[in-house]
């Protein structure tokens, strides 16, 4: 793998373990490596990798050196793998979503088995049974109701049930001073 195709593997993996948020760390560290590398010449790069010396560069400490050995040579790395594999397929792009975590992710693949927003917004096009429409409706109040009260606002919301009629109730005020 190349020099670029490192630092986007090492820039995927920060993300994925940002979305965790279990080794804050752990992923900042990823994403200065990535960034370190995408600054380095090509030349410099290989230099530095053959001569077993990418320690020298500020911000990649041993670990993250073999990662990268990993990366340049077998175009794998063992960490991406493991974190990719605790997460659900798809987690990294719709965490673009504003305010949707992995809990809210995890739930949207378990309740509706989307993995990109392509087929979120596909699947709820093409309608969808009451029960995962009751699921879409607890994720979105959810969501909602983060939002909300970030901003400073009292939130309730009354998720839609089945055979119920209606959508849902969402009330919002400023809180009491």
């Amino acid at each position: 793998m190349d020099r670029l195709g490192i630092a986007r593997a090492l820039g995927e993996t920060a993300d994925l373990l940002a979305l965790t948020g279990e080794e804050p760390f752990r992923a900042r560290a990823y994403q200065r490596g990535a960034r370190v590398l995408e600054a380095l010449s090509d030349a410099d790069f290989g230099r530095l990798l053959a001569e077993g010396r990418l320690t020298t560069l500020a911000g990649i400490g041993r670990g993250l050196a073999v990662v990268i050995g990993d990366l340049a040579r077998s175009g794998r790395s063992s960490a991406l793998e493991q974190v990719r594999g605790a997460l659900p397929g798809g987690a990294r792009e719709l965490s673009r979503i504003p305010n949707l975590g992995l809990k809210k992710i995890r739930a949207l693949h378990q309740a509706l088995g989307v993995e990109t927003i392509a087929e979120l917004r596909a699947a709820c096009e093409a309608g969808l049974a009451e029960d995962k429409v009751a699921a879409l409706c607890r994720i979105a109040g959810a969501v909602d109701k983060g939002l909300f009260e970030g901003a400073g606002f009292a939130f309730e919301n009354r998720t839609w049930t089945p055979g119920a009629v209606g959508c849902c109730l969402l009330r919002v005020e400023p809180k009491p001073a």
